[in-house]
């Protein structure tokens, strides 16, 4: 009889935790499919904006080279 009880708590157990997965899933896919075209449009504006900026940043200051030591 204790092995029944803990078999059925040990199965809702598992399927609550089931249930809340799929739950979140779901939220964290209608948010994906929302934001979506929003994404879209900001990447296509950033694609546009670095084809007229230069291709690399440089930070300037001081620093000490370390390839050389060992």
């Amino acid at each position: 009889m204790k092995n029944v009880i803990i078999s059925l708590v040990a199965l809702i157990t598992g399927f609550i935790t089931l249930m809340f997965a799929a739950v979140v899933g779901l939220f964290a896919t209608a948010t994906a499919i929302i934001a979506r075209p929003f994404l879209r449009r900001k990447l296509a504006k950033m694609r546009v904006q670095s084809q007229y900026e230069n291709h690399g940043q440089v930070i300037e200051g001081e620093f000490t080279d370390i390839s050389a030591k060992s």
